[in-house]
């Protein structure tokens, strides 16, 4: 079975589940949308898990991360903002504004952000990749080299959309909207 066919199966057993009244929804939606393949598919299926269960944070991340490819900054930037009115500390939503921040042109801020990401939690998905990102994005490379050291020695390796960013061979928007 190759990867799209086991996708579709377990998109019909979720599918499945939302006619369970004793599951989460709000889950069931996020978890569709997350796996959905189409842009549009997954907005419609992330709006769906915010109004069925408001409380789920990853599901305004997730929709934001998909309109902030789409360029819709400000509707990115108002589900960001609110997670951060619930959790001050989300890593994930300040990660994904200080992309945003980033790509509006304001480094500094999205300097300022990343690492507010990374101090709340630097183990989060993506979390110190942005950090290195905006730290080289706002012109501090010795800062940046610290973590690029911190990233190898946990074992891990950069991306050649990474290596491309780093080496000054793409722009932020072709890294993060490319």
């Amino acid at each position: 079975m190759n990867s799209e066919e086991a996708n579709q199966i377990l998109v019909n057993q979720l599918k499945l589940l939302l006619n369970d009244t004793s599951q989460n929804k709000g889950l069931l939606y996020y978890y569709l949308g997350s796996v959905s393949n189409d842009n549009s598919v997954a907005k419609d299926y992330l709006k769906k898990s915010i109004k069925a269960d408001n409380k789920i944070a990853d599901n305004k991340i997730q929709l934001a991360n998909i309109l902030r490819r789409e360029k819709d900054f400000v509707n990115a930037r108002e589900n960001l903002n609110l997670v951060l009115n619930r959790e001050n500390d989300n890593a994930g939503a300040l990660r994904s504004l200080a992309i945003i921040e980033m790509l509006e042109g304001n480094n500094k801020q999205g300097v300022n952000l990343a690492q507010k990401a990374y101090i709340s939690n630097p183990n989060e998905d993506y979390v110190l990749e942005t950090l290195i990102i905006a730290l080289t994005a706002n012109g501090q490379s010795d800062e940046a080299e610290k973590y690029k050291k911190e990233y190898i020695s946990n074992g891990q390796e950069f991306d050649e959309d990474m290596r491309n960013f780093l080496d000054g061979k793409i722009t932020i928007d072709d890294y993060y909207l490319g």
